[in-house]
């Protein structure tokens, strides 16, 4: 799986050149994500302070033994918005909800989300970008 990246290239034919070769490499060889962890636990969603967190990627929600939502953009803006989601809060009576994100280049997101989607199955969200899905690590 692709991990690092090197520098993009300054131009606009340069980038979309650059994005399209990472995209096809991404859904050939899968992607590495780094994924978001304290040293002890995972974060519990209701304790972010999703102001402070200033990443575009992909993030995962879920609770003991559930997956709960997985999502792409801008993740203080996503996660704040699940913190008082009805639709996710209603599984706070199963358990703690944690979260988790990784950066992820901006032409991957759609193909990354896709993939978590079809792999965990989450309880939340039925409507996943139609494109190719981008393998990559899930959270461990």
């Amino acid at each position: 799986m692709a991990g690092l990246l090197p520098e993009r290239p300054r131009g606009l034919l340069a980038s979309a050149l650059y994005d399209a070769e990472l995209l096809r490499s991404a859904q050939r060889d899968g992607y590495l994500l780094t994924w978001a962890r304290p040293p002890a636990i995972w974060f519990q969603l209701d304790a972010l302070l999703c102001s402070k967190i200033s990443a575009l990627g992909v993030y995962i929600i879920w609770r003991n033994g559930r997956w709960i939502r997985v999502g792409q953009g801008d993740i203080g803006d996503r996660l704040s918005d699940h913190q008082n989601d009805p639709e996710i809060t209603a599984h706070r009576q199963f358990g703690t909800l944690y979260a988790t994100w990784a950066t992820a280049p901006a032409v991957l997101m759609d193909g990354i989300e896709r993939y978590l989607a079809e792999q965990i199955q989450p309880a939340v969200g039925q409507r996943f970008p139609d494109v190719p899905p981008v393998r990559v690590n899930l959270p461990a």
